[in-house]
């Protein structure tokens, strides 16, 4: 399956998707909340600790090495990828025909896309850098991987 996401670039040199437009008093009021929470993931300490964190890292490996057939020549979305970590891993890993990295922190979103075309991955792996909430692909994808531990 491939997955018809339109992409376009953006002033980061980063790809982009469509955006619906928030339109509520409360996604308004969350924002500044949003806004806090995503900027904690500008400090790119943050994100050395959890890729210096070799048995949480070596988890991921094993964790696509067990998926990989699954995963082969799907559409993967990798919810706040930060530095693409995982987006990468699951490319090299698991060959799959895409995979759509979301980070919300337009710096990290920056460094995630450079390393994925340092690692020659950009016909894979595609950096959308926008809120998860933000997002409308234009198909679905057959799995979500996420550090969701932080």
């Amino acid at each position: 399956m491939t997955s018809s996401l339109k992409r376009r670039r953006d002033n980061s040199g980063c790809s982009s998707v469509p955006a619906r437009t928030a339109t509520s008093s409360a996604e308004d009021d969350d924002g500044a909340y949003a806004d806090g929470y995503f900027n904690s993931y500008d400090d790119l300490s943050v994100h050395d600790l959890m890729l210096k964190d070799k048995p949480r890292v070596e988890g991921y490996i094993r964790a696509f090495e067990a998926n990989k057939e699954r995963l082969k020549g799907k559409v993967v979305l990798d919810v706040g990828c930060g530095t693409g970590v995982l987006s990468m891993l699951c490319a090299k890993i698991c060959q799959p025909s895409q995979v759509i990295a979301v980070e919300a922190t337009e710096s990290t979103a920056r460094i995630a896309d450079a390393l994925v075309r340092h690692n020659g991955l950009q016909g894979i792996v595609t950096v959308v850098n926008r809120p998860i909430e933000m997002l409308d692909l234009s198909a679905p994808v057959d799995a979500i991987v996420s550090e969701w531990m932080g």
